[in-house]
């Protein structure tokens, strides 16, 4: 259903079984030798990009200052990246 290459995926598991044995070594250098070894049934979904926002944070306005809760800002006090709050809101219901 997912078209997926069915060589290229009896490769792939293959590939994990050899590393959690350890007979073969991981390009990245992990560890899978004490992991429990793949058994079936296997189920797949296709997976698409998405925005990668943050949920919750510190309320910012529109110059990165961080908000009180009447609104007014903290002096000299700005946030972003992970630590402002983003589209999401504070709340999991935001999650995209």
């Amino acid at each position: 259903m997912l078209k997926l290459p069915a060589t290229t995926l009896a490769q792939t598991i293959q590939q994990s079984c050899n590393l959690q044995r350890g007979t073969e070594t991981d390009v990245f250098g992990r560890d899978f030798t004490g992991q429990p070894a793949l058994a079936g049934s296997f189920y797949a979904i296709q997976v698409t990009g998405a925005l990668f926002h943050t949920q919750g944070g510190l309320c910012v306005n529109q110059n990165a200052q961080v908000m009180k809760q009447d609104d007014t800002t903290f002096a000299q006090l700005h946030a972003g990246d992970r630590a402002a709050r983003g589209v999401s809101g504070p709340h999991v219901p935001g999650y995209l």
